[in-house]
């Protein structure tokens, strides 16, 4: 499947080449070609893993957001422990 899409790839970079002529030079656009081709398939390629990093860093850090809000909260409860019962 990687074959495929990579020949998709190299095929669109010097077939463009080949309608605007970017490069008068056919090697240099098969090797931009190859090497988009290489970059994509590894950005595809790390994208799942990045993302399951990244929601998982999320949430890690809701977790902790919300243990220091219940500490917050059970510190509070120690300090003033009449702060409920006195009128305002």
């Amino acid at each position: 499947m990687w074959f495929l899409f990579q020949s998709l790839v190299i095929f669109a970079v010097v077939a463009s080449n080949i309608h605007w002529h970017w490069t008068p030079n056919a090697y240099l656009a098969s090797l931009l070609g190859a090497g988009l081709a290489w970059v994509l398939t590894q950005i595809i390629n790390e994208l799942p893993q990045s993302l399951d990093g990244l929601r998982r860093r999320g949430r890690i850090d809701r977790q902790d957001a919300e243990a220091s809000v219940s500490r917050a909260k059970a510190r509070d409860e120690t300090i003033f422990p009449l702060r409920e019962t006195v009128p305002k």
